[in-house]
């Protein structure tokens, strides 16, 4: 009985920044995982609207597609003082990150 042999990892160049954060299946980088009620932490200034190590809770968020059919997503923010932003996932990528934790926004 002959088997299959044994699977062969190429090799080539580490993965750049780009590609480790590549869409999903469905195009959008965040919406499988950040929802109303989502903590995000600042990890560096954003001028203006929150400090460093500062907790931002979305509290909305908006999907779409635009006119090429790419995906579109954006997520509200509300800082402490109840000040609100809208962010992209290139802004989340450099500004913020997800504690994992959730806030009931009841």
């Amino acid at each position: 009985m002959q088997t299959d042999p044994p699977f062969k990892w190429e090799h080539g160049d580490d993965e750049g920044e780009d590609e480790a954060f590549s869409p999903g299946v469905d195009g959008f980088r965040y919406r499988s995982y950040l929802s109303r009620g989502s903590e995000l932490v600042v990890v560096q200034e954003i001028d203006g609207f929150a400090r460093e190590h500062a907790i931002l809770v979305v509290t909305a968020t908006r999907v779409g597609v635009d006119p090429a059919g790419g995906a579109q997503e954006e997520y509200q923010c509300e800082s402490a003082t109840g000040d609100r932003r809208w962010f992209a996932p290139d802004q989340i990528d450099d500004w913020l990150v997800s504690n994992g934790k959730m806030r009931d926004l009841r």
